[in-house]
Formats: C-alpha cells, sequence, structure tokens
C-alpha cells in the first residue's frame, strides 16, 4: 500500500530528480453530501506538492452538475468553478459523491451520462468514500478493478454486485483507478496522484511534511481485515478470520480453521480467547450474526434467505440466535429501517 511505499526514511528526500512536468490538472466532481474532509485533505495535499516543487504541478478544479453550488455532508455550501462536462483525455477526476440516495436521485439524465462518461474516458480515476457506491449504481465500475468500500456497506455492495471485487482496505490502487475511504482518503488519494506524475521522492516528502507516517501504521494493520482485527497484528488470528468470512455460508468446524491455521485446536482457542475475548466458534458466529444484520439492513432479501446466507439451515434457528445477538428479531430489524 502506499503508506508501506511512502514510509519515511531517515535520509532527506532530494527533490532535484522531480522532473519539471508539465501542470497535471485534476477535475474534482462534487454531489451532495460530499465529503467535505476528503476534499480538503486531497486539495491541501497537492498544494503542499506544489508548494515543494516551488511552482504548479498539480491543479484541481471543482465542477458541479450545473456550476451551482453544492452543500457537503457537514452542510457546508461550497462554491464551484463549473460544471460537469465530459474531461479531454489528459484529465484526472476525482469522484466526490454522497451516498447515492442524496447524490444519485438528484441527478438529471444528462449528469448522469456525463459521470459515465468521465469515468470511462478520463486519463485516470480516483474514488473517494461513499461514491463508490453511487459509480456502482451508475453502472460505470468495471471488473478491472477493486474497489474501497466503508465496511458497513461491504456485504450489500457484495450482494447487490457480485460480479464486482470491493474490498475494506482503506484503497485500493489499479492501472487507472484508485479508490480511498476513510478520514483520510483524500490525502491517500493525493499521495497516489503525486507519486503517479511526480515519482515517490516528492510523494515521500510530502508525507513527512504531513507527519503522516504514524497514522498509516494504522492502516497497515487494517488493510482489508475486519474492523475487530484494527490493532491486531497476530497473522494466525487475522488469516483465520479472513477465512471465516468467506466461508460463513458453508459454517467449517473450529477444527477446520484450527487445520487451515495449521494449529491445534486448544492453541486456536488461546489465541481467540487472548486476543478478541471469545472462543472461535461464538466469534464466527458473530460474524455471522454481523453479516445478517447487515443484508436485512440494506437489501430486499426475505429473512430465510439471509439465515440460508449465513448458514443456518431454517429460519427459526437463526431468528432465535439472532435475538439473543441483538435483543430484536429480524423483522423488527427490517421494520426499523422501513420506519
Amino acid at each position: 500500500m502506499l503508506h508501506q511505499t511512502f514510509a519515511s526514511s531517515a535520509r532527506k528526500v532530494s527533490l532535484r530528480s522531480v522532473p519539471a512536468t508539465p501542470t497535471h490538472r485534476f477535475v474534482m466532481f462534487l454531489t451532495p453530501g460530499f465529503s467535505l474532509l476528503n476534499m480538503s485533505g486531497f486539495l491541501e495535499a497537492l498544494d503542499l506538492a506544489n508548494r515543494l516543487l516551488g511552482r504548479e504541478a498539480f491543479h484541481c478544479a471543482l465542477c458541479s452538475e450545473d456550476g451551482s453550488r453544492v452543500r457537503a455532508s457537514c452542510g457546508v455550501m461550497i462554491p464551484v468553478e463549473a460544471a460537469m462536462t465530459q474531461p479531454k483525455g489528459s484529465d484526472n477526476v476525482i469522484f466526490n459523491m454522497g451516498a447515492p440516495v442524496d447524490s444519485l436521485a438528484q441527478l438529471s439524465a444528462s449528469a448522469k451520462a456525463s459521470v459515465k462518461s468521465a469515468f470511462r474516458h478520463c486519463k485516470s480515476a480516483a474514488i473517494m468514500g461513499a461514491s463508490t457506491e453511487a459509480l456502482a449504481q451508475s453502472g460505470c465500475l468495471t471488473q478491472s478493478a477493486t474497489y474501497s468500500v466503508h465496511w458497513r456497506n461491504l456485504d450489500f455492495l457484495r450482494e447487490t454486485y457480485p460480479e464486482l471485487e470491493f474490498s475494506r482496505s482503506a484503497l485500493n490502487i489499479g492501472e487507472r483507478c484508485a479508490s480511498a475511504i476513510g478520514a483520510t482518503a483524500g490525502v491517500d488519494l493525493a499521495l497516489w496522484a503525486i507519486d503517479k506524475n511526480a515519482g515517490p521522492d516528492l510523494a515521500r516528502k510530502c508525507v513527512d511534511e504531513l507527519n503522516y507516517t504514524a497514522q498509516y501504521k494504522v492502516q497497515t494493520l487494517s488493510s482489508d481485515a475486519h474492523p475487530a482485527l484494527s490493532h491486531i497484528d497476530n497473522d494466525k488470528i487475522r488469516s483465520v478470520v479472513a477465512e471465516m468470512e468467506r466461508c460463513i455460508e458453508d459454517v467449517p468446524t473450529a477444527q477446520y480453521f484450527a487445520d487451515f491455521a495449521g494449529i491445534s485446536g486448544r492453541q486456536l482457542e488461546r489465541l481467540f480467547q487472548e486476543h478478541l475475548g471469545l472462543p472461535p466458534k461464538r466469534f464466527f458466529l458473530h460474524l455471522r450474526l454481523e453479516r445478517a444484520r447487515n443484508l436485512l439492513l440494506q437489501t430486499e432479501m426475505s429473512v430465510m434467505e439471509v439465515a440460508v446466507a449465513i448458514g443456518f439451515g431454517t429460519s427459526s434457528t437463526f431468528s432465535k440466535k439472532f435475538r439473543e445477538h441483538f435483543g430484536q428479531a429480524p423483522g423488527q430489524i427490517r421494520r426499523g429501517r422501513a420506519a
């Protein structure tokens, strides 16, 4: 990941090797509910790179559907420079869109067409936060890349778009597309753009100037792991939990996971109790029920379909376990969503 590539070193980074490249132009498309934090992180990191170089090597223009101001998720109205039009072949497009319910429903047909055209024809595309889901609903995303999404939306997107690859990783980089989530998504994508267009020396220097190395260490541990593992660096635990998530529908035995990790059942039990405070069987059940809750809240699957998707043979057994864990029946969770 970029944070490993850009980790600070003891030596000072020389910028003399950075070529005197022409200005790299970026267009950031904003829709209602966009992230002001992500926008400012991206712009500030590019501005830092320009100041380190002593010239404007990077320029980012803000645009909206019709050139009007756009309201961020925090309520602040932001002025833009232009309306969304099809970028030229040399343009790099940044998508900073609100959740689909906030952004896509408010866009005209022509604006949606412009979004698709921009994604397909731009030189490179960067996708921030909720924009992944919005672009998936717009039919823009392809099977050639892996896209970062918030862990709460992961199950819904994987169920809804099984042909696409989604990940909880803070940052995913493809050949012409990068996506990022979390509070530092804007900075992460700016560092990717700086490295891609001006080289790693400048990117490393920006990391140093931003005092960003420590924050990256937490992301390194997080990667695509379950949120419960964000501060756990035990390889056995992390690999077993990843395997648990992969085969939730099959519901293997605890011994299967011990064999998968190459350790005894007793060792696996000890590791889970030490690091997660639960035995493997109990933790696996919690994973399954968490996925069930996400599916009930985010999809139109029936209770029985959700039960089967997480490895329960009957809806009655599933409902009993669900109520014990969440204090509500599956049907109550769904009715609460509709309320």
